[in-house]
């Protein structure tokens, strides 16, 4: 199949599983729960992650998340329950934090600032460039906004790398400043 079918393949989001741009962490989510929830046939544009769904099994199991398990602690919860959503309710904006062989992206309300760890092929982008995105105005990705917007830019990259720290990413991970 290769990269360029299955760039073709995911039209019309941009690139494919492995990259951070919506290609690659765009899937849908089919949920049932038998009288579990009171959205029935909705569709839902809210961002969510996969981080989100133990913490949406154990609300709907009305279970606790436990804090060791064989004597070993467990970490914490990084998602949240996504019960309110499947009740047509909101859910609290946060950032949410994709990490894949060195590729990045951090998603805050609209904003999205994506780092790849390559040079795509026609040099739309080089490795590690800083791309930022308005997701609601250009949801393909096509306009790299850093220059407008460097401000935002340097808030999302101090968000990305307290996250990497504390979740223990190698600090090679980290994404530098803006020059």
């Amino acid at each position: 199949y290769g990269g360029g079918w299955a760039h073709v393949g995911n039209t019309p989001l941009k690139l494919f599983k492995h990259f951070t741009h919506e290609g690659g962490i765009r899937a849908p989510l089919i949920v049932h729960l038998p009288a579990g929830f009171t959205a029935r046939n909705a569709w839902c544009e809210t961002p969510v992650h996969i981080v989100d769904l133990v913490a949406t099994m154990e609300d709907a199991a009305e279970a606790t998340h436990p804090a060791t398990y064989d004597g070993h602690p467990v970490l914490p919860l990084e998602g949240i329950s996504l019960r309110p959503l499947l009740n047509q309710q909101p859910v609290a904006e946060r950032p949410l934090f994709v990490e894949h062989e060195s590729n990045r992206m951090i998603r805050k309300g609209k904003w999205k600032l994506v780092t790849e760890a390559f040079t795509a092929f026609d040099n739309e982008f080089t490795a590690h460039q800083k791309l930022l995105y308005d997701m609601d105005a250009d949801p393909g990705e096509t306009t790299n906004l850093v220059p407008q917007n460097p401000a935002k830019v340097d808030e999302l990259i101090d968000e990305w790398n307290a996250w990497c720290t504390r979740v223990g990413l190698p600090a090679a991970r980290r994404i530098p400043p803006l020059p």
